[in-house]
């Protein structure tokens, strides 16, 4: 079941159309376990370290990689709360010295003459990370898929969500708007080092080109941004400037030009070039955009995501579950790590939440203590009852001011007291609502009292827990407030 995000949020979710620079911070705190991967330190406490330097690492060729934020000196490691709410090993850095990379002009990369592995052993060096869902190390993904072989003849198929997964972060959705000519070059150098044949893009519904369209015509935005060589069918359909200036929703930009779904799926193929890596001649990928809502939840996850291409007759074949899915923030973190050999060493953030004196995207080092994201914007103004990272459902809630942000972190609410959903926990009433909702079907009650009072439960129902897709609505609609969500999750990790 699908349910209006305005029905799981009390408030909306705030919409930015610009970012601000943190202040780097006196310290920062790197964990080096960014991913579920293993990782050693490579430094010690004394050594001086320069920007962009690699600080930790893990095994093989292309395992993880940890670059130092900021010039400056180890002057600990030990165990640190993390963004995920465990303890990992963690290196801090005072600041010192000159920074090599922030605020220099960076050399341009051929990524075009680049072999697939080139490219993917570029993503690795560069410690660049999938946050699609899970964090996982982008660079292995990439080798493992390159390597796969295609089922049933479909295409080798590398999918992009241009949104968010959980309804109260819009990071996703503000780097597609601000930054979409980035993005859409990072997803071709992914295409390429994944050697995929088809590429989808799902775009949000709530989508804003962002600038004065009047100076940018819908035809240049569609053909140059979103296809590399238009036919002259679909060229045909884009003449016409656009004259009213901006437009406030992908839909009415549309109008103005053909709709970017209906060009997708109807006259494609429409190719860019990429060379093969074993005799360079070039090859067309087939390239395909569906709009989505993204006003309803659940509607980003993998499955969710499946479906809806299911639906599109026209998108042939179906998603078959062995794609490479990656989100915005990925293919944007390849852009700068590929286009300009720049190291993961810092991203932006949504900051957010009533108990703020203001809110909103902020561009910050890794390492960065929340407690200065909260500076930025103001302070705290109200009192602040939790702190959320990466979103209202489907994230972390964590109480501590010196959690640093991590390239996993993509929003962090300062909530006020009662601002999203009541901490106090009630008996379970049997009211049914988490049965209802849950989209696979699962009985959420019964699973919690397995989890809390050892219920003597038939080992169908406990299997079933494995089929949760983490969505997180049984949370958000039991009365009670209790933890349904994060129960099955244990489950599944415990295999009770």
């Amino acid at each position: 079941m699908k349910m209006h995000v305005s029905k799981l949020l009390p408030y909306a979710t705030p919409r930015f159309s610009e970012y601000s620079n943190s202040f780097i911070p006196r310290e920062v705190v790197i964990p080096i376990m960014q991913t579920h991967d293993a990782v050693e330190c490579s430094v010690a406490v004394g050594d001086r370290v320069q920007e962009g330097q690699v600080i930790a690492s893990g095994k093989g060729l292309l395992g993880p990689v940890v670059h130092s934020p900021v010039p400056g000196t180890v002057v600990g490691i030990n165990n640190k709360l993390m963004p995920n709410g465990r303890r990992g090993k963690s290196i801090t850095i005072r600041f010192q010295g000159e920074f090599s990379l922030f605020g220099k002009s960076l050399a341009k990369n051929d990524w075009e003459v680049m072999t697939p592995a080139a490219l993917i052993r570029l993503i690795s060096d560069n410690g660049i990370i999938n946050t699609f869902h899970k964090p996982a190390v982008l660079s292995c993904q990439l080798e493992k898929f390159s390597r796969s072989d295609s089922r049933n003849n479909s295409p080798k198929t590398l999918v992009v969500r241009c949104s968010d997964e959980d309804p109260g972060c819009t990071l996703d959705l503000f780097l597609f708007e601000q930054k979409m000519p980035e993005i859409l070059e990072g997803i071709d150098v992914l295409a390429k080092a994944a050697q995929a044949t088809r590429v989808i893009v799902l775009i949000p519904k709530r989508f804003k080109p962002s600038g004065d369209l009047s100076s940018t015509p819908i035809k240049e935005l569609v053909k140059k941004s979103f296809f590399k060589e238009a036919s002259p069918k679909v060229a045909s359909k884009m003449e016409g400037p656009t004259e009213q200036g901006e437009i406030s929703s992908l839909e009415e930009t549309l109008e103005q030009g053909v709709h970017v779904a209906e060009i997708a799926v109807e006259e494609l193929p429409v190719s860019s070039m990429e060379y093969n890596s074993e005799n360079q001649t070039k090859e067309s990928v087939l390239k395909q955009f569906v709009i989505f809502d993204d006003t309803v939840y659940p509607s980003g996850g993998k499955r969710d995501i499946i479906n809806l291409v299911k639906k599109k007759k026209n998108i042939q074949p179906s998603l078959q579950g062995d794609e490479l899915f990656v989100d915005a923030s990925t293919a944007f973190a390849v852009y700068e790590g590929v286009v300009y050999n720049k190291p993961f060493v810092d991203k932006y953030i949504q900051v957010s939440g009533r108990a703020l004196a203001g809110q909103g995207i902020i561009k910050v080092r890794l390492g960065t203590p929340l407690r200065y994201l909260a500076a930025e914007l103001g302070g705290v103004t109200r009192p602040l009852k939790k702190i959320l990272i990466n979103g209202v459902l489907r994230g972390t809630n964590v109480l501590d001011w010196d959690i640093p942000v991590t390239k996993y972190v993509k929003s962090v609410i300062f909530s006020a007291e009662n601002e999203y959903f009541s901490s106090s926990l009630e008996e379970c009433v049997q009211c049914g609502r988490c049965r209802t909702v849950c989209p696979v079907g699962l009985y959420p009650d019964l699973l919690y009292k397995k989890y809390s009072q050892n219920l003597d439960l038939d080992p169908v129902y406990i299997e079933t827990a494995s089929m949760c897709t983490g969505c997180a609505l049984c949370n958000a609609v039991c009365s009670s407030r209790l933890p349904l969500h994060q129960c099955i999750n244990f489950l599944t990790r415990n295999k009770l």
